[in-house]
């Protein structure tokens, strides 16, 4: 009961940006994209990478517990942090360019948590590795979608 009640704690968070950043699908439809990715993929892909990343959280504060996992935690949050001001930037402020830096930050910040996990536990580093490949590909295709849309 325990882990369960952990796990929500890492799991259910990820889903506040869009209800205090609403998407606006209006202007996500008016935009130019390099090709164009169902909308329910969206949902399937985050909730997986969601799910993943509250496994890992609970199965290292459950192995090691809180005092020795705070450098875990911090780029944790700070990559949540990153994910949620996404929201904001994109849909909210209707930045291309700054949802684009925003996706750079938090590549940037899924690598120090892949260190940060690596360093806690080499075997679970590995599964990071789909959130890995879904930021540095948002990135990628945010820049072309700038480009697209100047």
């Amino acid at each position: 009961m325990k882990k369960l009640c952990l796990f929500l704690i890492f799991f259910l968070p990820w889903y506040i940006g869009p209800f205090i950043f609403p998407i606006d699908l209006n202007y996500y439809h008016q935009l130019r994209f390099p090709f164009l990715i169902p909308e329910i993929l969206y949902p399937i892909v985050g909730t997986s990478i969601f799910l993943i990343l509250a496994f890992l959280s609970t199965k290292i504060i459950s192995t090691i517990g809180y005092s020795y996992s705070k450098e875990y935690l911090r780029s944790l949050f700070f990559s949540y942090c990153m994910y949620q001001l996404f929201f904001y930037f994109f849909f909210t402020m209707k930045s291309i360019f700054l949802g684009f830096t925003d996706s750079m930050i938090l590549f940037i910040s899924s690598l120090i948590l892949y260190y940060e996990t690596k360093e806690i536990n080499p075997y679970l580093k590995h599964w990071l590795i789909p959130y890995l490949l879904l930021t540095i590909g948002s990135s990628i295709y945010l820049l072309v979608t700038l480009f697209m849309n100047l």
